[in-house]
């Protein structure tokens, strides 16, 4: 729990200091035990940040996703170690063209097991 709201309050402090160039808000929603962050407001997109580990050991990413408030956003990128340290067995997207992946670190889950997916 701990390094996920570590990551998340990284990740905010990194959308907010380019959204104050972007004028983009940065908004964290999970659905499906997927965790996004909005990436852009014009169009509407979102990159996958985090996985709760309660979820299945096969992830789905949506090529679309409803926020909570209602918004509809597409999913453009795999976020870096979105999906790492979850001993994950598929990663499937259905996304057209897949996201692309964000892999600055070691993110061997990806590299092993993301199904229709590119870097």
């Amino acid at each position: 729990m701990k390094t996920t709201l570590l990551k998340v309050s990284f990740h905010l402090f990194t959308v907010f200091l380019l959204g104050m160039a972007t004028k983009v808000n940065a908004q964290v929603f999970t659905v499906d035990h997927i965790t996004y962050v909005v990436t852009s407001i014009t169009p509407n997109t979102v990159e996958t940040f985090d996985y709760n580990t309660e979820g299945e050991t096969t992830v789905v990413i949506p090529s679309t996703v409803e926020s909570p408030d209602g918004g509809s956003y597409s999913v453009t990128t795999i976020g870096e170690g979105a999906f790492d340290d979850n001993q994950l067995t598929s990663i499937t997207s259905l996304a057209t063209p897949p996201p692309s992946i964000t892999t600055e670190g070691n993110n061997d889950t990806l590299g092993a097991t993301c199904h229709s997916c590119r870097s």
